[in-house]
């Protein structure tokens, strides 16, 4: 606070110090203005060096580190194999990798290229916060497992490991252009139209293609929807058993087809066909009334 009265002493006097009240109430609420405080902060507190600061940071990872391999720039790509390189003999060393599962001649496979350059981001993304930290045994231990088996795997389909380096030939798949065209340029868009509420009402629906210059292109043939369906054949409903014996009772399950709008089911039982027949609801209701205790 001391600070800012001291900054709005200082703009009184270079105005002369005319203005009054309105004129301090103004420069208190310009200088307290969260947007202003934050702009004139330095971006670097003043007792921290600039380079001591960033040599705390510690080391950064290869600016193409992150990127697809493939992605990498021409420019970096140079670099990237040199530090690519140093890993990988770093990795062969420390994990004694025999060349049966890294062959000398891994930088000509692009499979194996894969796996290593991933490998080499989860390494450094496993150690990046610089604190004890679990993400080594969580991630990187058990990653590096299973990556050097696929290595493996790899290394033994291309005969490498002991043998002299084979060159890969490119895979190109030839494609059906027609296929390939017709799955491109297809397009799907799905639209719900309410149906209507009267009983001969209909809703007819048609789309059209207009191309960026507003002409139509193409229109599709006519559909649409009536009013809600109903039942159009007899109602008929079956009713079956679960067929446990033993029990104190069974359950039984009526299956209704073709169910007329607005139906409800009701439950009936009698001691023979010929009746008369009660609805379960009534006798529930007599039994829990039989059940009350007298005055």
């Amino acid at each position: 606070m001391e600070e800012i009265l001291a900054r709005v002493t200082a703009e009184e006097q270079n105005d002369g110090g005319s203005g009054g009240d309105d004129d301090l109430d103004a420069a208190i609420a310009r200088l307290t203005d969260p947007k202003q405080m934050a702009a004139s902060q330095p971006a670097t507190p003043s007792y921290l060096d600039a380079g001591l600061d960033a040599a705390l940071a510690g080391p950064s990872a290869p600016a193409w580190l992150g990127m697809r391999w493939r992605e990498i720039p021409a420019e970096m790509q140079q670099e990237a194999w040199v530090d690519l390189r140093r890993w990988t003999d770093w990795f062969i060393n420390d994990f004694r990798i025999p060349a049966t599962v890294i062959p000398a001649c891994w930088f000509r496979h692009t499979e194996l290229i894969t796996e290593l350059h991933a490998a080499m981001n989860m390494e450094w993304k496993a150690w990046a916060e610089g604190d004890p930290t679990v993400n080594p045994m969580w991630m990187w231990i058990p990653q590096a497992r299973a990556m050097i088996e696929r290595c493996r795997a790899i290394s033994t389909e291309l005969g490498c490991g002991e043998n002299p380096h084979t060159e890969e030939e490119r895979i190109e798949r030839e494609y059906d252009s027609a296929l390939w065209d017709a799955t491109i340029f297809t397009r799907r868009e799905t639209r719900t139209v309410p149906r209507p509420s009267g009983e001969d009402g209909v809703v007819l629906v048609r789309a059209r293609v207009v191309d960026g210059d507003g002409v139509i292109a193409a229109t599709s043939n006519v559909g649409g929807a009536g009013c809600p369906r109903e039942s159009h054949v007899g109602t008929g409903a079956t009713l079956t058993g679960d067929g446990v014996s033993g029990g104190d009772d069974t359950r039984l399950r009526v299956t209704v087809h073709q169910v007329p709008a607005e139906a409800m089911i009701v439950w009936e039982t009698a001691s023979s066909e010929d009746g008369p027949w009660q609805t379960m609801d009534t006798m529930d209701e007599e039994a829990s009334e039989g059940d009350e205790p007298g005055p």
